[in-house]
């Protein structure tokens, strides 16, 4: 049962890898500062991506009759330290359950390197097996995660490639962009950086979504 947050401790639920975990704030550990931090660190454990590469944790939320409210963001205090203006964590109630989603991007501004951002959805907003507006069952497996663990994890290669990102920055806004999608091609990855999903190509009239660098041959 959901209640509103006036405990020592609010208890919710994420489900990863069709899994169910835990997730507790607890109000009184004087280790955090900031408590929503617990959430971040809990996470770690959960998906095997380092905490301080992430920068937000997006809570959406959802009206009674169904509209999506403004997202509730966490944001990381390691890299945005006492800048950090987010949400106190205390709308979370103790019994919510989630369906938590990765979203990989390299951030140009703060680390410059692979990070990503958690996306917290409603259960009940999350068919069962199939896409929606939010989750890609496609890419809910071991295997996705783990390419996208290494992409972040990898300090040697996130030095090359922001390198490459980089050596770009002076163009255009237009150039750039395509420049960058060449670089994310070149590595094979864009199609981690921005999963296609079946639920979106129909969203978007079947538009061809191109992942990979054209060969000829």
């Amino acid at each position: 049962m959901q209640q509103r947050n006036n405990l020592d401790k609010t208890t919710f639920k994420v489900k990863f890898l069709n899994k169910y975990h835990d997730i507790a704030i607890d109000w009184n550990d004087s280790k955090y500062d900031y408590k929503p931090q617990q959430v971040f660190d809990q996470l770690e454990s959960i998906t095997g991506i380092k905490s301080e590469f992430t920068l937000t944790i997006i809570r959406h939320v959802v009206q009674v009759e169904g509209d999506w409210h403004p997202a509730d963001i966490l944001k990381n205090t390691f890299t945005y330290g006492s800048r950090n203006d987010s949400f106190d964590g205390r709308t979370f109630l103790d019994g919510e359950r989630f369906h938590l989603v990765i979203d990989i991007f390299h951030d140009t501004f703060l680390v410059n390197r692979m990070v990503i951002h958690y996306r917290l959805i409603p259960i009940s907003q999350v068919p069962e097996g199939v896409c929606s507006q939010y989750v890609c069952q496609h890419v809910e497996t071991e295997a996705f995660l783990n390419k996208i663990r290494n992409l972040v994890n990898d300090d040697q290669f996130n030095l090359e490639f922001s390198q490459r990102i980089q050596a770009v920055a002076g163009f255009g806004t237009a150039i750039w962009r395509q420049k960058i999608d060449m670089i994310y091609k070149e590595y094979n990855i864009k199609q981690y950086y921005r999963a296609v999903c079946h639920f979106h190509h129909r969203s978007h009239n079947n538009r061809q979504v191109d992942l990979y660098l054209r060969t000829s041959g």
